[in-house]
């Protein structure tokens, strides 16, 4: 479409909003206090912010790269061989362990998966939510190139990767993978528990999934996503090691390649004070 520029790309969690766009990487920073009863709801509302800001910077994209926070994002890794059910019973079986996993998959949810080794990975969002933001991207004339959870971003950014490792996400909420030679074994997210229990939450199921796959690894790498000066990671760190598990805390230069953290940088960096 003619007026069209290069690619852009975005960072849209429930507490802000991070756009850059155009031929000299102009950014957009909103903080962002996303309303609604559910996941639901509360990912309608984010992507009607993120063209409000799209609209409101007069961005002309032919394109946009997306990163969405894991608060509105259902991951799974389901044991199953890539071709052995049709499309419609890997969906079945998807939303039964996803329903077991996560308890709220009574509405409706659009599901991607690929294959990975002798499982899929999946990854499923509020349908409402994800057929606005495929309408208002055709309504503007772009596309979008790629929409990618915080975690998938972020692990594939990593330069320290630990042969053995379950890799830690801490934002709005704690996004959780079981790393093994490269190969992802399972993936969930914790949602955020009253105040002050989220390490305890967390060392609660690390523990229920250890036992239940009999896992010996007590390695955990840390990502704190959010927090100026490491006060989250500590916390958790600080928890942790009591409970028994090692803690490595990523430092800024062991996450490289990752877009998700790049746009972070910028956000902290513009963040009122």
């Amino acid at each position: 479409m003619p007026g069209l520029e290069a690619g852009g790309c975005a960072l849209l969690t429930s507490r802000f909003l991070v756009l850059e766009f155009g031929w000299r990487k102009s950014t957009l920073l909103r903080c962002l206090n996303v309303q609604g009863a559910g996941p639901h709801e509360q990912f309608e509302a984010g992507v009607a912010e993120l063209f409000r800001a799209i609209d409101g910077s007069k961005a002309r994209c032919r394109s946009w790269k997306l990163v969405v926070g894991e608060d509105w994002a259902r991951p799974v890794v389901l044991p199953l061989a890539a071709g052995s059910l049709s499309e419609e019973e890997v969906e079945t079986a998807l939303r039964e362990y996803a329903r077991r996993t996560y308890g709220d998959q009574d509405q409706e949810w659009h599901w991607c998966w690929g294959p990975q080794a002798d499982s899929l990975v999946a990854v499923s969002w509020p349908h409402a939510g994800w057929l606005a933001l495929a309408r208002g991207m055709a309504q503007r004339g772009c596309t979008l190139s790629s929409a990618k959870p915080m975690g998938a971003d972020l692990a594939g950014g990593l330069i320290v990767i630990k042969d053995e490792m379950w890799l830690v996400i801490a934002a709005a909420t704690l996004s959780v993978m079981r790393w093994s030679s490269g190969v992802l074994l399972d993936w969930f997210v914790l949602p955020d528990p009253a105040e002050g229990g989220r390490v305890e939450a967390l060392c609660l199921r690390l523990e229920q999934e250890a036992a239940r796959r009999g896992d010996t690894c007590r390695d955990i790498v840390l990502v704190d996503f959010e927090t100026v000066g490491g006060g989250e990671s500590s916390r958790i760190w600080e928890g942790m090691r009591h409970a028994g598990w090692s803690v490595h805390h990523c430092a800024q230069r062991e996450i490289r390649g990752s877009l998700a953290w790049r746009l972070r940088q910028v956000a902290l960096s513009s963040w009122p004070a």
